[in-house]
């Protein structure tokens, strides 16, 4: 067992020296390795505020803390969550104490939930609920509201008032590699030039940033508005909700199969794959009526702080409104859906999405515009394009790129304002797969040499491995900027 750990180790020391080429002497590219420690994404720490009641939602420990003046009360156990990986998934990020009712009818469960208290849209903490019979609901995963013992939630409900802060935690997808892992650059020439204004790509799982440029600056998001307003409707409005179409409705992002003057409903949730698919305008503004435009952008803004986009303002929920956001925040939406709402993930990787009434028939069919989709990339992993005729326009994507030597990571490119939209992507994707390596930052593991210091042979470095201990002596880390 011993010899075959050592051998094993043998090989990941080879390989991983293998992987760090040397730089030619005397030049000044980028052929050395550098660290990218100080790349990652900055993270806004949510606190419980220090004067007031408050609440922390613990959806991995399944539990639900009260706190007082930033000092911990009392804890229970939450019984029930919304199921991951649905539309029902429930949402994490910072919120507030709505609506608060002792008997709560829902509108879509069509259930009692004793002691409500809303946080977000259809999101509420409760008790266990009953139906209208009076016999209490089944055990399993929720409609995606915290549920609670009745009676401990009767505790809560006396305890929080409207307006007091939540705080959902969800549990984090783990990263491949350990939490020491770290980016190297490597390989020679200049970085390509890229046309959008601003941008960002990032390693979506560990949230560090690869490369950026104007992250920061305030841009119209465009066509890009409508993953919020996906995100909105999909927590906010009741997706089951019949709504009537007219023959105009979807224009030609809608394939009739029916003559006019037929029965023309669909369930509202539906209107998502348009919405998602073809930058549907008109799908948004049937979502934006369900509460009214004003309520709805209201709900838009309040979900963006809720997640960190702290430098995002929307002011409607169609591509045309003016909003105001930056790389760095459509960078923080794109990481919260494909982790909490990955529903809306799986929307964007689906090639087309038909709808057949109860006969079977088939009503509406809806085939995805992005040029990813349509190219069938491998590598793509989800996203949007806002896209002109002319190949202008924005982007918020996720790839697979081999970044590792034992295979590849999720990375997430955003941008805005690119007068070659497909073309940008395509340099800067193809610029990380030949310049970054994704390694583990330990010391007595990582082999780096100097540019001066001639290539070993192979057999010299298994020779080598025979003094370890002189080797991990001599390990170079080098600390420079890029």
């Amino acid at each position: 067992m011993f010899a075959g750990a050592w051998f094993s180790f043998v090989a990941i020391v080879i390989g991983g020296s293998m992987l760090f080429p040397p730089a030619k002497e005397g030049t000044h590219s980028t052929a050395l390795l550098y660290k990218f420690a100080m790349n990652d994404m900055p993270r806004k720490e949510e606190k419980v505020p220090t004067v007031g009641r408050a609440l922390i939602a613990n959806l991995e420990t399944m539990q639900l803390s009260l706190f007082e003046d930033a000092n911990l009360v009392k804890t229970f156990p939450i019984l029930s969550k919304g199921r991951p990986g649905t539309p029902w998934e429930t949402p994490s990020g910072s919120y507030a104490i709505q609506l608060k009712e002792v008997k709560h009818l829902s509108s879509i469960g069509g259930t009692w939930m004793p002691y409500s208290m809303q946080f977000y849209g259809n999101f509420f903490i409760h008790g266990w609920p009953t139906y209208t019979n009076g016999e209490d609901v089944p055990v399993g995963y929720s409609g995606g509201c915290i549920r609670l013992g009745t009676v401990d939630a009767g505790e809560v409900y006396k305890f929080i008032p409207k307006g007091a802060k939540l705080i959902v935690l969800n549990s984090a997808h783990a990263s491949d590699f350990a939490t020491s892992s770290r980016y190297y650059l490597h390989g020679e020439g200049t970085p390509p030039t890229i046309s959008a204004s601003t941008f960002v790509v990032e390693d979506i799982d560990s949230g560090k940033i690869l490369w950026e440029h104007g992250a920061r600056e305030a841009r119209n998001p465009k066509g890009l508005t409508l993953l919020v307003t996906a995100l909105t409707a999909l927590e906010t409005v009741n997706q089951y909700k019949l709504v009537r179409m007219s023959e105009l409705l979807l224009g030609i992002s809608i394939l009739r199969k029916h003559p006019i003057g037929a029965i023309d409903e669909m369930p509202v949730g539906t209107l998502i794959y348009p919405l998602l698919f073809d930058e549907s305008d008109t799908a948004a503004k049937v979502f934006a009526r369900e509460h009214g435009t004003r309520q709805f952008v209201r709900y838009m803004n309040e979900k963006s702080r809720a997640i960190g986009m702290d430098e995002t303002k929307f002011g409607g929920a169609l591509s045309t409104d003016e909003s105001t956001t930056t790389a760095r925040d459509l960078a923080t939406l794109l990481r919260y859906v494909e982790k909490q709402k990955h529903f809306l993930i799986d929307v964007t990787m689906a090639k087309e999405r038909t709808l057949s009434d109860s006969n079977g028939d088939e009503r509406y069919a809806w085939s995805n515009k992005n040029p990813f989709v349509l190219s069938d990339d491998g590598a793509y992993r989800g996203g949007i394009v806002a896209k002109s005729q002319d190949n202008n326009g924005s982007a918020m994507l996720i790839f697979d790129v081999p970044v590792t030597e034992f295979g590849s990571r999720k990375i997430s490119i955003v941008l805005l304002d690119s007068s070659d939209i497909i073309g940008d992507v395509t340099k800067l994707r193809a610029f990380v797969e030949e310049h970054f390596i994704y390694g583990i930052e330990n010391q007595s593991s990582i082999f780096i040499r100097e540019n001066t210091e001639p290539t070993p042979s192979l057999i010299k470095k298994a020779k080598d491995l025979l003094h370890l201990e002189q080797l991990l002596n001599d390990v170079i880390d080098y600390q420079r900027d890029v």
